[in-house]
């Protein structure tokens, strides 16, 4: 009968530390971490500036539309009025016995009066009025020639001066209630728009320093308040780039919302530490198992060694074989050497672990 022949299992002792998942060689990048006042702070400033300018541009064109709409329904009624006045004070002027020839005066400095008003004004002598003033006063009157801007949205009012009898001394060729002239009003949308352009600039000049003196004081308070979370914030940070060791721990100085995140943060990390401390003390038994088994594992295999030798030298002719059971030997062999690799990995993996979180 031919000698058996059971080969001793071929131990292959991995390194700890070169599990499977660490020996794909993956490795990742140090996170990177702005300042805190540049991505909220700034961000909260820049937030505001652009809602206080929509809100300062909203309220122009609100305005604007408001002008428009004011343009559109109370001109009317104050370019009447106005050419009402107008007439008064030109009757005012008629009511002298030298009214014609002061009129010449008087009428640029109403045109200019009235101009800056925001109107533009014509007073239009009748042909009895020109008739009457070149025989009594011996100069032809032209009142205020009308020159309106060529082009324009405007409303436009006009009122006719009647003869009245203390103008006959003067209007000689005229009777009472007869026209003497015409004083016409027109009120330009430009005009009208200009008062809108002074009103916004004043406006917008006033918002935009109001802006601009609230958001350096929002800033200035939003430092002061923010402090407790830029320490956090830096104390985090410094953790995260492995800087500051896991061990030190956040001064608590409120007892506000922002002292107790520091407290709670102090507890997490108490937690974690007393996890570490877990886990090293389980990582310490399991490398005492390990040790052991790894032990076992090579008697065995001495023993499984011994076994074939002997069996090869000791087998007599019709003996039972004893193949089946060293081969049963050698696989639970292989088994335990399966089961010590994979403690091993985990064993690795743990101590990967507590070092990322030291």
């Amino acid at each position: 009968m031919a000698p058996v022949v059971v080969a001793a299992p071929e131990i292959q002792h991995r390194e700890p530390g070169m599990s499977s998942r660490h020996r794909k060689g993956k490795s990742s990048k140090p996170a990177r971490f702005g300042q805190f006042d540049r991505s909220f702070v700034l961000r909260v400033l820049r937030n505001y500036l652009f809602s206080a300018l929509l809100l300062l541009v909203l309220l122009l064109g609100f305005t604007y539309l408001l002008f428009r709409y004011q343009f559109e329904t109370e001109a009317p009624d104050q370019t009447r009025q106005t050419a009402e006045a107008l007439a008064s004070d030109v009757t005012s002027i008629m009511i002298n016995k030298g009214g014609p020839v002061a009129s010449r005066t008087v009428y640029p400095i109403l045109e200019r009066n009235y101009d800056r008003l925001g109107y533009d004004i014509a007073i239009l002598p009748s042909n009895a009025t020109v008739e009457s003033i070149e025989k009594r006063f011996d100069f032809t009157p032209k009142g205020i020639p009308s020159q309106w801007p060529e082009a324009g949205r405007y409303k436009e009012a006009s009122v006719t001066l009647s003869a009245q009898s203390f103008c006959l001394q003067c209007h000689v060729d005229a009777g009472i209630g007869d026209p003497l002239g015409t004083v016409v009003v027109r009120n330009y949308f430009a005009s009208y728009l200009e008062k809108w352009r002074e009103d916004a600039t004043l406006s917008a000049i006033a918002g935009m320093a109001n802006i601009i003196i609230s958001t350096v004081i929002i800033f200035c308070v939003m430092r002061a308040l923010m402090e407790p979370v830029l320490r956090l914030r830096a104390m985090v940070s410094r953790w995260a780039k492995g800087i500051l060791p896991m061990s030190e721990r956040i001064e608590v100085k409120s007892d506000d919302e922002f002292g107790e995140l520091a407290h709670d943060l102090n507890l997490t990390l108490d937690r974690i530490f007393g996890i570490l401390e877990d886990l090293r003390g389980n990582v310490a038994r399991q490398k005492a198992i390990d040790s052991e088994v790894g032990r076992e594992i090579a008697r065995l295999s001495r023993m499984a060694e011994q076994l074939r030798r002997d069996a090869q030298r000791s087998e007599a002719p019709g003996e039972t074989s004893r193949e089946p059971m060293l081969q049963d030997l050698a696989n639970s062999i292989r088994r335990l050497d399966d089961l010590c690799n994979n403690l091993r990995d985990v064993l690795s993996s743990h101590e990967g672990l507590m070092k990322r979180l030291e």
